[in-house]
């Protein structure tokens, strides 16, 4: 009933039973492929083999239903592998040299690079969107929040600019990703090439070539880093999409009314509710990505060579944080451009405060000549009797003997003008959406 909320069709058939077959009979052919090149297995019988493979049909769903007696996928994929092969010769070279660790963990490399792409593009796709936004709303003031309580005046075009930066880093962390964590994946029984002895290196080589991965330094079954790796950056990017659309949601409060979502959600009871319910998915997703990749964390610890137990608590995760990443990305992109602003309400706002929003603009203009620390100080009092009078502080600062005495009236007007107070909101939307658009690593 729940899951259609959180769920990502494409992201999910990435990763069905289908595609893990299929990617595992890709291992297969190229391993035996990359072994009859070094001269481990006759080239007839990888031949043979590669023509079995393009005319198989393996029940995905009922090899998935038999990993959990056999104790892993690998074993009843290799039975029905074995047995749809009618060559004998095939058959005696299928899995020559290598463990159920090396055709799964080569499987999840070779879905993984196609679920990387899908996070990539949405990635993409939502950095596009805030890299306009930025540049089109450079000039419309917002108050800036901080710890939920107004600050002073920004530009809207910043706030898009602070949301894309974690994204230029994103980008460059999905490259640098994908050559540390692709790699192929062969040891054999204990990860030493024992089956195939001092030709295994070449075979590993000549295998991640055929297969399009990586080559790694040394066999990985025990090296878990990869995936906690790939698992950090997926939940790190649900998480920036999460910040991105749960910022939207408070802007679309009806206290603060600053956005509002075009195509809202309705209420089971409440004629009136306009519910946010694309923008509300990636915090959603986030809760659930954070605790899966620290679970990635935990098989680091795995046991000797192999390990018990902690290599099978990382199946689901990839999989799914794939699919939680792709799904932010995606809804957050939409709520974004679902979003209707509204910049009389953004003004009206920085209002509410009777010019406190300016206080910190008052004090360093007075800075200069009081002093920091007294400048400071005669601001505070002055923002105690605005609270206090509810008069304007504009109002206040004028009538202060201290403040006319460092500041005439031209002076103290640009202490209160809006541009006078989104210091360097330009030259950052420049400098991120620059970086934005310079070209993906």
């Amino acid at each position: 009933m729940h899951e259609s909320l959180l769920s990502h069709d494409r992201a999910r058939a990435l990763f069905a039973p289908a595609s893990w077959v299929g990617a595992m009979i890709r291992f297969e052919v190229a391993l035996a492929e990359a072994e009859a090149g070094q001269g481990v297995i006759p080239a007839s019988a990888a031949a043979a083999l590669a023509g079995a493979a393009a005319g198989v049909a393996l029940d995905a769903g009922a090899i998935a239903r038999a990993a959990a007696a056999d104790g892993n996928p690998a074993i009843p994929f290799l039975r029905d592998f074995t047995a749809a092969i009618d060559d004998q010769q095939a058959r005696a070279f299928l899995h020559w040299g290598a463990t159920s660790q090396d055709l799964l963990d080569s499987a999840l490399m070779l879905l993984l690079r196609d679920g990387l792409d899908l996070v990539e593009a949405g990635l993409q796709d939502l950095g596009d969107a805030l890299a306009g936004l930025a540049s089109r709303e450079r000039a419309t003031p917002i108050a800036a929040r901080t710890l939920l309580q107004q600050a002073l005046p920004i530009s809207l075009g910043v706030k898009a600019a602070f949301w894309l930066d974690p994204f230029v880093r994103h980008r460059a962390r999905l490259a640098e990703t994908r050559r540390r964590v692709l790699v192929v994946a062969l040891g054999g029984a204990a990860g030493t090439h024992a089956a195939i002895g001092a030709k295994g290196p070449a075979v590993a080589a000549a295998l991640a070539r055929i297969l399009g991965l990586g080559v790694p330094v040394a066999p990985w079954h025990g090296a878990r880093d990869r995936i906690a790796e790939a698992a950090f950056l997926l939940a790190a990017v649900t998480g920036s999409a999460a910040k991105i659309a749960r910022d939207l949601m408070l802007l679309m409060q009806t206290e603060v009314g600053e956005a509002a979502s075009g195509r809202a959600g309705g209420s089971s009871t409440l004629p009136h509710k306009r519910n946010p319910t694309r923008a509300l998915v990636a915090p959603a997703a986030h809760r659930i990505a954070a605790p899966l990749a620290t679970s990635a964390l935990l098989a680091l610890e795995g046991e000797h060579e192999r390990a018990a137990g902690a290599w099978h608590g990382e199946w689901p995760v990839l999989p799914r944080l794939i699919e939680l990443a792709a799904l932010a990305l995606e809804a957050t992109r939409e709520a974004l451009d679902d979003v209707v602003w509204d910049r009389a309400r953004m003004r009206a706002n920085l209002d509410l405060s009777q010019g406190l929003v300016f206080a910190e603009n008052l004090a360093m203009t007075l800075a200069p000549t009081l002093g920091r620390a007294r400048a400071k100080a005669l601001v505070e009092r002055l923002a105690g009797e605005v609270r206090a009078s509810g008069r304007r502080l504009p109002a206040l600062a004028a009538e202060s003997a201290e403040v006319r005495a460092v500041l005439d009236a031209p002076a103290l007007a640009s202490a209160f003008d809006l541009g006078s107070c989104l210091g360097a909101c330009d030259q950052i939307v420049d400098a991120v959406t620059g970086a934005w658009r310079q070209p993906a690593p």
